[in-house]
């Protein structure tokens, strides 16, 4: 599977290997949900980056200008127009309002 998004550990930079795929596990995933997938699909994928060890996922949700940030399967917190997400997990912190404008 691969997110939309997703964030990875800080590494070294290393300008001459330059990988067109990631050879590490993201921390977070992020997963756009577009008009012709169904919401259940993403949140399935939830489950399989966790169990592949990802610490948390998110779910951007446009027509509700949210994003629902999973900590666990199962297990969310919901973030919507001008509030600032906070990602438990990670420690994160991202303001919506200028996301969503």
């Amino acid at each position: 599977m691969v997110p939309d998004v997703c964030i990875l550990p800080k590494m070294a930079l290393d300008m001459t290997a330059d990988h067109i795929v990631a050879r590490q596990l993201p921390i977070t995933t992020i997963e756009i949900l577009s008009p012709s997938q169904a919401l259940d699909e993403l949140i399935d994928k939830t489950s399989a980056y966790f169990a592949a060890g990802v610490k948390s996922c998110w779910i951007v949700l446009p027509k509700m200008y949210g994003i629902a940030v999973y900590s666990a399967p199962g297990e969310y917190k919901f973030f919507h127009n001008d509030q600032t997400l906070t990602d438990p997990a990670t420690g994160i912190e991202l303001p919506l309002g200028p996301l969503f404008e």
